[in-house]
């Protein structure tokens, strides 16, 4: 299992902004943090935005922040909203393979992906980052 950029990136932008104790960071300061491009940035801020995860502020003196506290984050449930899940062609809606039917591998898969994410609901963003340790941005 491997999680996508999108997500990964996601992650690692909520971990540094709770680490900013609640200062705004604009996407470009993301961006540069990461190494990563400014439109991916955009993407995933705009997404997050959407799920209520961060606060969106347009315009001069405009930015990012965490719109929740670190412990109410939890890993699974982003992990759920931001990824298919699509690890095989029969978790899709189109099902072509010609031994669907028969086939007891997908049951396997169902499992462990459920396993995956059961994994990560035990956690938090609060758990990702030690908030004695001061992230250099």
């Amino acid at each position: 299992m491997q999680l996508n950029y999108f997500t990964d990136y996601s992650l690692r932008i909520l971990m540094l902004l709770s680490q900013t104790n609640k200062k705004q960071m604009t996407s470009r300061d993301l961006a540069d943090f990461y190494d990563i491009s400014l439109n991916h940035v955009v993407k995933i801020v705009h997404r997050l935005g959407q799920l209520g995860y961060v606060d969106n502020t347009k315009g001069r003196g405009g930015g990012v922040r965490l719109a929740c506290a670190p412990k109410d984050i939890q890993l699974g449930l982003l992990c759920q909203q931001l990824e298919s899940h699509c690890l095989v062609e029969c978790f899709s809606d189109e099902k072509k393979c010609v031994i669907f039917s028969k086939c007891l591998f997908k049951n396997v898969l169902k499992e462990a992906l459920d396993a995956f994410i059961q994994t990560l609901s035990r956690y938090t963003l609060e758990d990702l980052v030690d908030r004695q340790k001061n992230w250099d941005f």
